[in-house]
């Protein structure tokens, strides 16, 4: 008999010794347990049969197997495993503490990623590098309110079950019911009126797509993003009108969610240190606004971000979300231990308008104005360098 998955119904069957077979999988909805911590004493110990849960698994088995109903239980093994906010294991060193590495969270897959794990750790505390990307586990993608514990019981029931359950290409942290709205903009209550469709990323709320028709109904707003398949998505014309909108006319993104961090000395000491840090020359003049990478010894990216000159030694950087902690780790490792470099991270509003021919480039780049935004007043930076954008765009932030 081969080893059969069955990710629809939720089970799989291992063949084992003597014609034995065993019968596992996961629930839609898992149980979180040791909610204060793992007791010292624990050491991988069973808990109690719990048949109520598991007979949906084995009448799913039976039903494809009927032979299963004939055949003699032998024993039923409840063990308890750990799992990770996102489904994804955690490794690399430590956002908080220097030379502090962590390799844990394995998701129930222990034994299969071990011998991965341990050659990546190792070549990560040898050399602070591996000859892999291990971006997508690494744990300066979580932050501290990922630790909160109503986030993580919350989240942690629906995890496993997302484990086994079949990865459609527009799986991932958007589309958890769970542990929501930890962050959301002060637009968010008029987004939400306009038909928002929101996703998730770092706990932030942030609008995917709007979905107008669905919202005048009241019906299946949210369900619009998360009904998977392979071919063409339900939401696909409603995104394509979007994006022909943002590329013919003028566009407003909130960009709260953005990280941001603020950089200034008494001197030309943080010039030179973005200098060094920064793969693009950001000595331009104040008001310009810089497409940047900050790259590692190996050339690799490190942080994407846009450096904002406000003044002559005071600097806004802008990158994207997911990169918070990373890029905080990353700046604080090589700030200068003098203390000449004042470096904190910041909340601003910010939002994007690209350009169309009510709102012209020399218009843009005459001076910085202020621009009205329904109830709020916002001050307009010109002068942004990205030369990878369709036309010129304005970084908007609230005086």
């Amino acid at each position: 008999m081969p080893i059969v998955h069955n990710p629809d119904e939720r089970f799989y069957l291992q063949p084992l010794a003597n014609d034995a077979v065993l019968v596992g999988g996961f629930l839609r909805e898992s149980k979180p347990i040791f909610l204060n911590g793992v007791p010292e004493n624990f050491n991988y110990s069973l808990l109690p049969d719990n048949w109520d849960d598991f007979h949906w698994i084995l009448s799913n088995a039976i039903k494809r197997f009927p032979l299963l109903g004939e055949s003699e239980y032998e024993s039923l093994i409840t063990g308890a495993d750990s799992y990770t906010p996102d489904g994804r294991l955690i490794m690399n060193e430590s956002a908080e503490i220097d030379n502090y590495f962590v390799a844990s969270g394995t998701n129930g897959s222990g034994i299969a990623v071990a011998g991965g794990v341990g050659k990546y750790i190792a070549e990560l505390i040898q050399t602070g590098n591996t000859d892999f990307s291990t971006w997508s586990v690494d744990i300066r993608r979580f932050m501290r309110l990922h630790t909160n514990k109503r986030f993580l019981k919350d989240r942690l029931r629906e995890i496993p079950g997302q484990q086994y359950s079949l990865k459609y290409p527009t799986y991932g942290m958007s589309l958890y019911r769970t542990g929501r709205k930890l962050r959301v903009s002060a637009l968010h209550p008029k987004l939400q009126a306009a038909g928002a469709v929101f996703g998730e990323v770092l706990g932030y709320e942030r609008p995917l797509f709007f979905n107008l028709d669905e919202f005048e109904k009241r019906e299946n707003i949210e369900d619009l993003s998360k009904q998977g398949t392979f071919g063409k998505a339900r939401w696909f014309n409603i995104v394509k009108r979007e994006y022909n909108a943002c590329r013919k006319g003028v566009a407003i993104i909130d960009m709260t969610s953005f990280t941001k961090y603020e950089l200034k000395s008494a001197n030309r000491s943080v010039v030179d240190f973005l200098q060094m840090l920064c793969a693009n020359n950001i000595d331009k003049p104040i008001g310009s606004v810089i497409h940047t990478g900050m790259l590692n010894e190996q050339g690799g990216y490190e942080n994407d971000c846009s450096v904002i000159r406000l003044d002559q030694y005071h600097f806004l950087l802008v990158s994207p979300t997911s990169q918070s902690t990373r890029s905080m780790k990353w700046l604080k490792s090589h700030v200068p231990e003098d203390g000449s470099i004042f470096l904190s991270d910041v909340c601003l509003g910010y939002v994007h308008a690209p350009n169309d021919q009510k709102v012209t480039t020399n218009y843009i780049r005459q001076a910085t104005y202020e621009i009205d935004i329904g109830t709020k007043r916002f001050n307009a930076r010109p002068n942004l360098y990205q030369p990878s954008e369709m036309g010129p765009t304005v970084q908007l932030s609230t005086p």
